[in-house]
């Protein structure tokens, strides 16, 4: 019982410890006459790593010559494309691991990482039924 209530302070310290950290603002404004992307307060020139195949290594090294701002296809519930296992399974269940999974090894490769995930949207073949 005693192992049960330290792993509960443990998670709730490591929930508290994200809930405090402060979340990135981007915003896009007129930088020398050009709508420029901004994040928290610095102008960033956009470069984007964006694959249609996510492998750590590639966001590695997008991350090592410094283009943080990286993009994965994903799916929120079915997608006729192939980008992921269902979210959407059925009426009352979902499934996100795989989007999970995504979003972390986008982050181990680049720390620094600004994730920004192309959701494709169609509804799932059981939806139709």
């Amino acid at each position: 019982m005693k192992s049960l209530m330290s792993l509960s302070v443990v998670v709730a310290a490591l929930r508290m410890s994200a809930i405090a950290q402060e979340l990135p603002k981007a915003d896009v404004r007129a930088y020398n006459g050009t709508p420029t992307l901004f994040i928290n307060g610095q102008p960033n020139a956009g470069l984007t790593f964006m694959t249609y195949a996510q492998e750590e290594r590639r966001f590695a090294q997008f991350g090592e010559i410094g283009v943080d701002l990286a993009s994965f296809r994903t799916t929120a519930n079915y997608n006729i494309y192939d980008s992921g296992p269902p979210v959407w399974a059925s009426k009352d269940k979902f499934d996100f691991r795989q989007v999970d999974e995504w979003m972390e090894m986008v982050l181990k490769a680049n720390p620094n990482a600004y994730i920004l995930p192309r959701v494709y949207l169609s509804a799932p073949p059981w939806w139709a039924e």
